[in-house]
């Protein structure tokens, strides 16, 4: 059999190696359990500021601040141009177009250019209802609330002074004679013992 011969300085390495390896996984291990054991979710004492409780009131938006574009009337133009011959309406916006009524007198309801003859006007009388419209500025709908601020109370620090523990002192117990020992007790009809009287 062939025998290996191994060399001292790689088996001292390769055992120190190990143990290092080990070593690390032993305090992975531990320092794991630590935390999983201090994370409690509660904040620590470090960490911990004490408040008394409080009120705090809130503006809370329910809508917010906006702008929309509104009607706000309509606006009657009278064509001036003279006779119009054509069956078309004249081109609007135009100079030989007149605001006249801030309304819809003929009750048209919809905007652009309408025909309304009065019998002698020589096809000029055409007209143009324009809505006017306006931006509303709408404020912000709000309303308060107050929430309750509970009373945060921090977990006293700990301390390494030794707790002083009152030391009990045992309370000493009297013997009991047995009532059937009659070695100690003198019976009433011994004899006296004599005393050479």
């Amino acid at each position: 059999m062939k025998k290996i011969s191994l060399n001292p300085m790689a088996a001292l390495v390769a055992v120190t190696i190990v143990l290092i390896v080990v070593l690390a996984a032993s305090l992975t291990v531990i320092t794991s359990a630590v935390s999983a054991e201090g994370d409690t979710g509660w904040p620590s004492r470090e960490a911990c500021t004490p408040s008394p409780a409080s009120t705090e009131t809130i503006t809370v938006v329910d809508t917010p601040a906006h702008t929309t574009v509104e009607f706000d009337h309509w606006q009657r133009y009278s064509w001036t141009g003279g006779p119009h011959a054509e069956d078309t309406p004249p081109p609007f916006p135009g100079e030989d177009w007149q605001a006249n009524v801030a309304g819809d007198p003929h009750g048209i309801g919809a905007p652009g250019a309408y025909y309304r003859s009065n019998g002698n006007s020589g096809k000029g009388d055409w007209f143009y209802l324009e809505m006017v419209m306006i931006t509303v500025e709408h404020p912000a709908i709000t309303h308060d609330e107050v929430i309750e601020h509970p009373a945060v109370e921090c977990p006293p620090l700990p301390t390494d002074e030794p707790t002083d523990t009152p030391v009990v002192e045992p309370t000493p117990q009297t013997p009991v004679s047995d009532p059937s020992d009659t070695s100690k007790r003198h019976r009433r009809d011994a004899p006296l013992p004599d005393t050479g009287a």
